[in-house]
């Protein structure tokens, strides 16, 4: 099966970054997506979607480093369905974007004019990262290339 989700979108929130009890960073956060339209009547209409989104290892640590409510992202990740009971013993669903690729589209003056679209990679064990300047440079790529088993193992929220 394929499942992989790409949303480009602002974030509507600051990203809140947690620990697991074994070390492990988790970011959460939110991102708005918009679509532009014309109805057959010519009338143009903007429709908002709110997909909530989490991120693991390094990737998460480096988001909450350079992101804050208003940063433009496009992100690509996998989606992810949570079944859990609410307080009124109603089941409900809800989803979220297991992120694995995100790329920060904010326009920034740039201190050095060689800084813009280099990725930070970090491989399975966090060492050896390449960092870019800070993301003050545009098109800034962070992808995780860590096992997709972390995630689901000890999420902190």
């Amino acid at each position: 099966m394929f499942n992989q989700i790409q949303v480009l979108g602002n974030l509507t929130k600051d990203i809140e970054l947690s620990y697991t009890q074994s070390g492990n960073a988790f970011a959460k956060g939110s991102v708005a997506s918009n679509r532009k339209y014309k109805t057959k009547n010519g009338e143009e209409r903007q429709e908002t979607t709110f997909l909530n989104f989490i991120a693991s290892g390094k990737i998460a640590e480096i988001c909450n480093q350079y992101l804050k409510k208003g940063s433009k992202v496009f992100m690509t990740g996998r989606l992810s369905q949570n079944n859990y009971t609410d307080k009124n013993g109603n089941s409900q669903t809800s989803y979220q974007i297991v992120v694995e690729k995100i790329q920060f589209l904010d326009v920034k003056p740039q201190s050095n004019s060689n800084a813009s679209n280099q990725a930070i990679q970090p491989n399975a064990n966090h060492q050896g990262v390449k960092q870019a300047p800070a993301p003050a440079a545009s098109n800034t790529e962070v992808s995780n290339t860590d096992s997709d088993d972390e995630v689901g193992e000890e999420l902190p929220f």
